[in-house]
């Protein structure tokens, strides 16, 4: 049974994790598109070592597999770089990420809040 007089606790801090997931989403997202304009790749396309930005490795991979004739040859199995390298891009901008919500966290335990 509920006592009718008793206290209601209200929290007078808030919670310091409530809004980390902004940061961490914000340092993703600047991580990630840093990444994919600024960020140098070499790969072979079948004549020759190419050297561009992720962007446009992305939309060469992707101009390739969806034109393939499933034939053999030496740039046969581009599937695999490609996923590696997205793997890679997403793994470094969610370290971007957290290293945004950890900077966001100390920030916030310097002030007291």
């Amino acid at each position: 049974m509920l006592d009718s007089e008793a206290p209601i606790a209200v929290p007078t801090k808030p919670v310091l994790g409530r809004r980390l997931w902004l940061w961490f989403a914000a340092g993703f997202l600047a991580a990630f598109a840093g990444l994919l304009i600024f960020y140098p790749i070499s790969f072979y396309n079948g004549r020759g070592v190419y050297e561009t930005v992720l962007w446009r490795y992305y939309l060469w991979e992707f101009k390739q597999q969806a034109e393939s004739s499933g034939a053999l040859g030496p740039t046969s199995g581009g599937t695999t770089g490609l996923v590696v390298v997205a793997v890679e891009h997403v793994t470094i901008a969610a370290v971007g990420g957290f290293l945004a919500a950890l900077i966001a966290k100390l920030l916030r335990s310097r002030r007291g809040v």
